[in-house]
């Protein structure tokens, strides 16, 4: 077997004065160890000092874990994002919030955080999928997705047994799920519920040249323009009271199933306008 060989830097005053860390279990592990190996030998003593070196090493580490802790308080902890505040209000595939954890000094400590999710479905317990994302800057994305409809919801993120945060964080309301066909209000209301803009910069500026479009004329002369299905593909959508309905001309409408997605994303939500 390969011989262990290991350089200690700790002076011996030090390392004396950390022996004093071991608990008397150890202690009295170690007599007994001494008691039946080969007392005295070389490799005796080798493994026993490797041995006490990892004990204090082991030590010394756990108590730096317990003193960074302690200098995090919750107060000191941000925690934000659509997954919290828009819960009840937007229904995503996958809801997500960020956590932003910081010492004494200010400076941000990447952690491993606990997140409790307490909530009612129609089938007993709320089941849902709890997933932290480390962000490489030091807080974490917290991306949890719904098994189903979910009420009275309770999400509790904590550092040990610590709130951070305004944790818990309480909903009243219903959580539903991407897939539920649960559309909320009138388009113009649920934007104005989730913080969208009044108006887009970009959209306005693009749609500058057509001030007015009128699809019924320009329909017919679109598809006539543009029948060429070995080389063109167009599709035509329209709404009508919040249904999703669409024509595809030429021969490769693949490209339908990104419109498709958005389109009923959104009657699912909200109420669309014809």
């Amino acid at each position: 077997r390969r011989r262990l060989r290991h350089s200690s830097t700790v002076p011996k005053s030090t390392a004396s004065a950390r022996r004093s860390l071991l608990s008397a279990p150890t202690q009295k592990w170690f007599v007994q160890y001494r008691s039946r190996c080969c007392r005295g030998s070389a490799a005796s003593k080798s493994i026993e000092k490797f041995l006490r070196e990892k004990m204090n090493l082991l030590q010394v580490l756990f108590l730096a874990l317990v003193q960074q802790l302690g200098s995090i308080r919750g107060d000191d902890t941000r925690v934000w994002g659509p997954g919290l505040e828009l819960a009840d209000k937007l229904p995503l595939n996958a809801r997500y919030f960020f956590v932003e954890s910081r010492d004494g000094a200010g400076r941000i400590v990447p952690q491993q955080y606990r997140v409790l999710f307490k909530g009612h479905s129609r089938i007993g317990s709320c089941r849902v999928k709890i997933e932290q994302i480390d962000r490489v800057d030091g807080s974490s994305i917290i991306r949890y997705k719904l098994m189903e409809t979910c009420w009275n919801v309770e999400i509790h993120v904590l550092l040990g047994e610590r709130h951070l945060g305004q944790s818990p964080y309480r909903f009243e309301g219903k959580l539903y799920t991407e897939n539920c066909y649960c559309p909320q209000a009138p388009l113009e209301d649920w934007m104005e519920q989730i913080g969208c803009p009044s108006e887009d910069v970009q959209i306005n500026s693009d749609l500058i040249p057509f001030r007015a479009v009128n699809f019924s004329s320009l329909r017919p002369r679109i598809i006539q323009q543009y029948d060429k299905p070995g080389s063109v593909s167009l599709c035509d959508y329209v709404v009508k009271d919040n249904q999703i309905y669409r024509t595809c001309y030429g021969r490769y409408t693949g490209f339908k199933m990104y419109m498709d997605a958005i389109l009923l994303s959104l009657a699912r939500k909200t109420l669309l306008p014809d």
